[in-house]
């Protein structure tokens, strides 16, 4: 086809219009027509803003796949320590995903489904990289970005019509993969809702368009799951109301959404019926976070602070990560856990002054865990920690935890000096949990002799089995 690349996702026909079958679900692009699932779209609609969500297929393990070419036919899986076998899975690519590997579950698991897999250890200041290379990509086009994520973006294109989109998520789908050496997933829409679930309709590397005339062929029958915002708890209500699919809850009475879920049941409804009015700002328009976190879901549950210390440990650093690269601080930490009832809770703290390093954020919410007397017994699917109350580095020295038990303030203020920023980043860019502050341990009491190899090694109170025991 003469979209500058091949694989489009579509099939070409080249002949002519007269002779397409009614209802063959093609489009017009590059002198081309394209057949796509679905009712007839051919670009005659009236101009209207249109969206692209562009989805970067396996985002973290095609970036490694750039450096070691030689597992292009492996199973590969980023993530975990792999000298002690701990730590989740980040990320797998298409051949681990075959044996059922899952982005969340323990590596040791995931070894026994896959054990030929090569684990990798991540590099986000690297993913980070070729995040902000796509995203300069997505600025030739527009300025109308939304981020979700490293790998996942929206992209407004204010009065273009469809036909000029699907143009241009080839474009960019092409672009990426000549100049990143990676392929995107892009889903063409007049929604933003519908753009998102046509990057996921087909992988890897192909353009999906959904369009006023084909979303009822091609969103409807879907599950309701696969709408944005419609998690299990939510699922699990609506398919007692007999509303299974996309179709089901666009078909359902407004009113009754709204009496049932209040407004988040009025937005899913607008959401399925392709009426909802959201759109992507300017860049310059956008208000700045505020809040920082990171949540995770395990295969399997976890019971009581032992089990839950070392994925409370790597999330701290993720979120200690992210706050370096933004240089700010917080002033309150929220836990977010979420049982194997799909009862999500959240308790927070407001702390004495703002506090960024991974050790500080650790300590602050496993306080807050152990403060909870119900975590004792109750399994765990899902922990998050969320800090907010945001400001720049700087405006207060930080006081940890430590410090409200005599330690030294002088010594943890140096803290916001850039060195200390600079250990943040370095951090940030490691498999959470691989590298830390020897301060972070010694403060938590975390070190302990490895006879293995003579040296002082982190460990949790998770981690004292005679094999080490996964993490979750």
């Amino acid at each position: 086809m003469k979209t500058g690349c091949a694989s489009s996702g579509y099939s070409v026909f080249r002949r002519s219009r007269s002779r397409i079958p009614p209802g063959a679900g093609v489009i017009f692009v590059a002198g081309e027509y394209l057949q796509a699932p679905g009712n007839i779209y051919d670009g005659t609609m009236p101009d209207r803003r249109s969206v692209l969500h562009v989805d970067m297929n396996n985002f973290f393990a095609s970036v490694e796949l750039l450096e070691r070419p030689d597992l292009a036919d492996r199973a590969v899986i980023v993530g975990g320590d792999i000298a002690r076998r701990r730590g989740v899975v980040l990320a797998k690519n298409d051949i681990a995903k075959r044996s059922s590997v899952q982005t969340g579950e323990a590596l040791v698991d995931a070894l026994r489904k896959c054990p030929s897999a090569v684990v990798l250890p991540p590099q986000r200041e690297r993913y980070q990289e070729y995040s902000e290379r796509a995203m300069a990509i997505y600025r030739r086009y527009s300025q109308r970005l939304r981020s979700m994520g490293l790998d996942e973006c929206w992209i407004g294109l204010e009065d273009r019509s469809l036909k000029e989109a699907t143009r241009i998520a080839h474009e960019i789908r092409c672009t990426v993969r000549a100049e990143l050496r990676l392929t995107v997933s892009v889903g063409v829409s007049f929604t933003l809702t519908f753009a998102k679930l046509g990057s996921d309709y087909k992988k890897p590397d192909a353009v999906t368009v959904i369009s006023p005339q084909n979303y009822r062929g091609l969103i409807w029958p879907l599950p309701v799951e696969r709408m944005l915002f419609v998690g299990p708890v939510l699922a699990e209500r609506l398919h007692r109301l007999a509303i299974h699919t996309i179709g089901d809850l666009a078909r359902t009475d407004p009113e009754t959404l709204f009496q049932l879920f209040g407004r988040h049941g009025s937005d899913l409804s607008r959401a399925a019926r392709g009426e909802d009015g959201d759109r992507v700002e300017l860049e310059s328009e956008q208000e700045p976070a505020r809040s920082i976190g990171a949540m995770r879901t395990t295969p399997v549950d976890l019971l009581g602070l032992d089990e839950a210390a070392p994925l409370l440990r790597e999330l701290a650093e993720e979120v200690a990560g992210r706050l370096a690269e933004q240089e700010q601080a917080a002033g309150t930490v929220k836990l977010i856990y979420r049982s194997s009832s799909f009862e999500t809770t959240t308790r927070q703290r407001s702390l004495p002054l703002p506090i960024y390093s991974a050790g500080d954020i650790y300590r602050a919410a496993m306080e807050l865990f152990s403060e909870q007397s119900e975590l004792g017994d109750l399994p765990l699917r899902l922990l998050g920690i969320t800090m907010s109350r945001l400001e720049p580095r700087g405006v207060g020295a930080q006081l940890s935890f430590a410090d409200l038990m005599n330690a030294s303030a002088a010594e943890r203020a140096a803290e916001s000096q850039p060195d200390s920023r600079a250990v943040d980043r370095l951090i940030a860019g490691f498999t959470p949990g691989l590298l830390r502050r020897g301060r972070d341990l010694l403060t938590a009491g975390e070190i302990v002799y490895d006879e293995r190899d003579k040296r002082g090694v982190g460990a949790s109170p998770a981690e004292s089995g005679p094999d080490g025991g996964p993490d979750p």
